[in-house]
């Protein structure tokens, strides 16, 4: 890891200890998709958990471009602190094929209330798309 993502990641942690949850917010809400995933990956789980809580799901726009590439238990994490609505506001603003690879990511609950509550445009293709294996030919092209 870098040394920019260890000092951001020390900031971070010492903002939110210090209860400045606006610098927190600020603080990660600016950072790159690529820092972003870096640094939310080395914080642990119940830190995680805490900005996850405290950054408001508009303000996740950072998180929308490596949603793909977090690993299922973080994304079990954002779903259980931001709930379904706003799981699907989030993944409302996906292409199809990456709301495909990110819902097999989400508890099998959570998963049917998310497709439940997107638009029903995109839940139709999502599910057309999905019924393919991820390594298929199928599962890997896009529906564009």
């Amino acid at each position: 890891m870098s040394r920019a993502v260890e000092e951001i990641v020390k900031a971070i942690e010492e903002s939110r200890a210090a209860g400045r949850v606006e610098e927190t917010v600020d603080l990660f809400t600016s950072l790159d998709p690529p820092t972003a995933l870096e640094v939310i990956l080395r914080l642990g789980s119940s830190e995680r958990r805490r900005i996850l809580t405290s950054v408001p799901v508009d303000r996740l726009g950072n998180l929308l471009g490596v949603l793909t590439k977090l690993p299922d238990e973080v994304v079990y994490e954002l779903a259980s602190v931001k709930g379904v609505d706003d799981i699907a506001k989030m993944l409302s603003k996906l292409p199809v094929d990456e709301v495909a690879d990110v819902l097999p990511k989400l508890p099998p609950r959570v998963r049917v209330d998310v497709l439940r509550v997107l638009p029903q445009e995109l839940s139709s293709e999502v599910l057309r798309v999905i019924k393919y294996h991820p390594e298929s030919v199928g599962g890997i092209m896009t529906t564009q």
